[in-house]
């Protein structure tokens, strides 16, 4: 059985962005845990950041009140989503 955390451990994710038709780290579902500092996500965007990739996010079910600080200075992400944050 394949176990999540091993599939996309940070060293396959590095071995995957580095290659150059991968634009983005994509669909991030997890922002409960970047709003709780989970320090595996969050290394593995910095990573993404750092090898000059894009990250996408889907924060379905956040509100707007609940995402824009936190997210923003923990991550530096922009948003680009297909489904908004809802409005406060």
């Amino acid at each position: 059985m394949i176990v999540e955390e091993d599939l996309f451990s940070v060293k396959n994710l590095e071995r995957l962005l580095k290659n150059p038709l991968v634009q983005s780290l994509g669909e991030i579902t997890r922002w409960p845990d970047i709003l709780e500092e989970n320090q595996k996500i969050l290394e593995k965007i910095a990573l993404t950041k750092k090898l000059g990739k894009r990250v996408d996010g889907h924060t379905a079910g956040a509100r707007y009140d609940q995402l824009a600080p936190p997210i923003k200075g923990r991550c530096g992400i922009l948003s680009r989503e297909h489904q908004r944050a809802r409005s406060p």
